[in-house]
């Protein structure tokens, strides 16, 4: 018996419709519809309250469902994949923040030792650094 197969048959024997049967376990009519079509499944925490309600052995369901446990395989596997490459975006823009971080204060540290060693020149700020010896005005840009 498959899980689609298992749900239809104790929502049946216990003459639940599917709004019915969803509703005691906290899902829509159209869930359970899905459910009972193997178009989507129940997670394996809700495969446990269903099979504990109406006393279906989740071991010899299991052992009989190659697919659903095919299934589970697939997601646990896909979720870790999913999480290593969050993982991996993660550093990287950890790596790019420290990156530019850095950039930014080196740049300002250029600034100002830009600016004091224009100063100890004799250079002016203004809107380029001047500075006027011997009617010669020299700039730097």
């Amino acid at each position: 018996m498959t899980v689609a197969e298992m749900i239809k048959k104790t929502r049946t024997e216990a003459n639940m419709t599917q709004g019915e049967y969803g509703a005691k376990f906290g899902v829509s009519r159209q869930t359970v519809s899905s459910w009972e079509n193997g178009r989507s499944l129940p997670d394996l925490q809700m495969l446990i309250d269903i099979c504990n309600t109406y006393h279906v052995s989740l071991d010899k369901l299991l052992n009989e469902d190659k697919e659903f446990v095919e299934k589970i395989d697939f997601y646990n596997k896909y979720k870790k994949a999913i999480r290593l490459v969050g993982m991996c975006l993660l550093a990287g823009l950890l790596i790019f923040a420290i990156v530019f971080i850095n950039w930014k204060i080196t740049e300002r540290n250029m600034n100002q030792a830009f600016e004091m060693n224009a100063e100890k020149l004799g250079f002016v700020k203004g809107e380029l650094y001047e500075l006027e010896k011997d009617n010669v005005r020299y700039r730097l840009c």
